[in-house]
């Protein structure tokens, strides 16, 4: 098997720390056991990664630049049926394409209170992104309830169903989270090839 460069190696790290502290928790990963699961030494992890907290935020950077993105894009296109259509879609896009460090980043829970500064970004930009959703100033209770019951419910379907293909679940995924949303009007429909030209993604 070929020697994996410095930086396939950093990225193997960030995807091994994304996935342990999603599925444990932040609190509950140890640097040992994110090296342990790699086959790696701590002291080599470490010259990687310095601490635990830059490991954090390491996983979630990736996440937290791609929907502070997409709120950006979206804020930019007139309120009505295509933008609900478009952000809906492009969440679920962009959450299965960063599973795990979405994992982190959302579960605000998975992340102890003093871990991190990005902890208030996190919850200031879910409120972004659901203003999107619910433009009204004053959002009511109940949506506020229901968008965040969306947002954990795909997050952990998400996590859940991480061995079924992307193709089979893309539609089932979309369609649980505009229910627990109440977002339930037919919308116009957009493919990931055109989710991706709109937020500029490539590769």
């Amino acid at each position: 098997m070929p020697r994996l460069t410095g930086a396939q190696l950093h990225e193997e790290i960030i995807a091994v720390a994304a996935r342990l502290f999603s599925e444990k928790g932040y609190a509950a990963t140890s640097v040992q056991q994110v090296a342990d699961e790699m086959g790696y030494s701590k002291s080599g992890l470490l010259h990687h990664f310095s601490s635990k907290q830059q490991l954090l935020a390491a996983v979630i950077r990736e996440p937290l630049r791609k929907l502070d993105h997409l709120d950006k894009v979206a804020a930019q296109m007139p309120q009505g049926r295509e933008r609900e259509a478009f952000t809906t879609a492009a969440l679920v896009e962009i959450v299965l394409e960063e599973r795990a460090g979405i994992g982190v980043l959302l579960n605000e829970g998975v992340v102890p209170t003093d871990a991190f500064e990005e902890r208030s970004e996190m919850a200031f930009l879910r409120q972004r992104l659901c203003n999107l959703f619910f433009p009204s100033p004053n959002l009511p209770f109940e949506a506020e309830v229901r968008i965040n019951f969306a947002f954990a419910g795909l997050i952990d379907s998400v996590i859940r169903c991480g061995d079924i293909p992307v193709q089979e679940i893309r539609q089932p995924l979309l369609r649980a989270f505009r229910d627990s949303c109440g977002l339930v009007a037919p919308l116009p429909s957009f493919t990931e090839e055109e989710i991706r030209e709109r937020l500029g993604f490539h590769g």
